[in-house]
């Protein structure tokens, strides 16, 4: 599942990026970065299971915010409401790579 992200290749000037889960729509942070964010590598199986890949999608899937933060004691005020974006679904990852390919005849950037 790790290798679906690491594997994506970033087209200088592009905002959309193809990772072999389907399209996402990501950030251009600045005249260097591209961030994708809120990518999810994976999906819960239901509590206390394996989880599993994620669905793939065909649309282009926004990737502009983070995702979910798993359920921790910060996500909860004193009397144990849930606050903030915290959920059991929260098997995400988030990218900055740069906008443009390596130089040619580069090994590619450092990771």
């Amino acid at each position: 599942m790790l290798v679906a992200v690491a594997t994506m290749h970033l087209i200088a000037q592009a905002q959309v990026v193809q990772i072999p889960d389907g399209p996402l729509e990501c950030v251009n942070t600045g005249t260097l970065t591209v961030a994708c964010l809120g990518i999810p590598y994976g999906q819960t199986g239901g509590r206390w299971k394996r989880p599993v890949r994620p669905t793939p999608w065909s649309d282009p899937r926004p990737a502009k915010a983070t995702g979910a933060m798993c359920l921790q004691p910060l996500c909860y005020d004193a009397a144990g409401t849930l606050k903030g974006n915290c959920a059991e679904e929260c098997l995400f990852l988030n990218v900055w790579a740069p906008r443009k390919p390596p130089p040619a005849g580069s090994p590619g950037y450092p990771v």
